[in-house]
């Protein structure tokens, strides 16, 4: 389920609950009160809980994106590495070498 279908179902889930809330208010009138202040108290918990999921999947899928990414950096990094050595003794053969382009004998 993408971010967005997750974002829907809680907000859906949310207005469902208010609704009967709202039944509940207008069909059973002495316990109005109290159904107002469980409404009150359930509704943000809903959201609440939705958007902390929302957030953690959101993270685990960033995580995995960041891990591909530390690991392309880890390779260049070490083909970087391997280069410069190669440059470091190419340096050497041509700063030792003739200039008919032969390399002295040590």
């Amino acid at each position: 389920m993408n971010l967005r279908d997750l974002k829907v179902v809680i907000t859906l889930g949310a207005t469902i609950v208010a609704g009967i809330f709202i039944y509940l208010i207008y069909d059973v009138p002495e316990y109005s009160t109290m159904v107002l202040q469980l409404e009150v108290i359930i509704l943000p918990s809903i959201y609440i809980i939705g958007y902390y999921y929302v957030e953690s999947k959101i993270r685990d899928d960033n995580n995995e994106d960041l891990d591909q990414l530390l690991f392309y950096v880890e390779r260049k990094k070490e083909e970087n590495f391997k280069l410069k050595e190669e440059i470091k003794i190419l340096k050497y053969k041509l700063k030792h070498s003739n200039k008919d382009g032969k390399e002295k004998e040590s």
